[in-house]
């Protein structure tokens, strides 16, 4: 199961967590992961390329 925690100060989204795998497929040949890894770097990259915030992303154990 993918987990997503959402962070917020002053009712103004500043962060999300991502942790787990979706189970569909084996690790690495998961559609559904690569799915929200896709829309995790989408949202990252939206953040520092076109609103120009620099963003924290840090990569581990499947967790991003």
């Amino acid at each position: 199961m993918i987990r997503a925690r959402f962070y917020y100060r002053g009712g103004v989204p500043v962060g999300f967590h991502l942790l787990g795998h979706a189970g569909w497929g084996a690790q690495g040949q998961d559609i559904l992961c690569a799915a929200v890894s896709s829309a995790a770097y989408l949202t990252v990259n939206t953040v520092t390329d076109f609103y120009h915030c620099p963003a924290k992303v840090e990569e581990a154990d499947g967790m991003l």
